[in-house]
């Protein structure tokens, strides 16, 4: 079963186009660091089926004081948005808000590294599959989102990624000076965070296909990805015209490569380790 399954989907507000292969291109100048071969070893991946009443208990417990402290946040996320609570039980609900505050407030890059590369740390696979679950019953977001990266890594047009961590986004911003690639999404299955208006993520397992890779006029790479949650038509021209806008908050930085390992190896699902 899918992870979009854990709760009903969110009533679609429009509709997004199919992919259009046609318009795929290249990079002027390639990047320093390329993909190399081989498949990285052992990322965690979260089944967020795999909950049960004691997950609840030593969730609490793994937090601590800090369980009390992201619950009173839930509490008044649940006044302002009261159609959060047509999504589950009270006593499913908000232990998985819970953890997706405490996940987003300090935990990012703690819970990120390990859904990347594994590791035996059962507390934070706790907090990452409670986070998805929580993450899953916010608002989807439908069109293109953004980040950057300090690292221009190799991607390739028709390239099909497959995502182990959270991946954060923004639906507005400005790209910071020294971002070497601003990464655009067509978002069909991103969620939009509770911390602030412009601020989404993509659950851990999200695939992307490449659309493009383009050179932009102050050198920096430009990368067009699709999300594969489902199949609509067309939107690299849409993607190509995006703008994040001119706020005065920066996009977030990721500190990896959106479906690659630090060694630029595409991570797939189900492969050997």
């Amino acid at each position: 079963m899918s992870m979009e399954e854990i709760v009903p989907a969110p009533v679609a507000l429009g509709n997004v186009a199919l992919l259009d292969s046609s318009r795929w291109s290249m990079p002027a100048t390639k990047p320093k660091q390329k993909q190399t071969h081989g498949v990285p070893d052992n990322p965690l991946w979260i089944d967020a089926q795999e909950w049960a009443e004691p997950d609840r208990v030593t969730l609490r417990r793994a937090l601590g004081d800090r369980y009390d402290v992201h619950g009173r946040g839930v509490t008044r996320l649940l006044a302002e948005q009261p159609g959060l609570r047509a999504t589950g039980a009270t006593a499913d609900l908000v232990p998985e808000l819970v953890a997706l505050l405490a996940y987003h407030s300090d935990e990012q890059e703690t819970i990120n590294k390990q859904l990347r590369s594994g590791g035996s740390d059962d507390r934070g696979e706790l907090v990452a599959r409670a986070a998805t679950r929580g993450l899953l019953r916010l608002p989807t977001v439908f069109g293109p989102v953004f980040a950057t990266g300090r690292t221009a890594v190799w991607y390739r047009p028709g390239d099909e990624l497959i995502e182990p961590a959270f991946l954060d986004v923004d639906t507005a911003g400005a790209p910071q000076a020294d971002a070497a690639v601003e990464y655009v999404f067509w978002s069909i299955s991103a969620r939009r965070l509770p911390a602030d208006s412009t601020t989404a993520a993509f659950p851990p397992g999200s695939r992307f296909s490449v659309l493009a890779v383009d050179s932009m006029a102050n050198g920096r790479l430009r990368v067009l990805l699709a999300d594969r949650a489902g199949g609509r038509p067309g939107v690299l021209e849409r993607l190509r015209n995006a703008s994040p806008g001119a706020m005065r908050n920066p996009l977030r930085h990721l500190s990896f490569s959106p479906g690659l390992d630090d060694q630029g190896r595409r991570y797939v699902k189900g492969a050997p380790s």
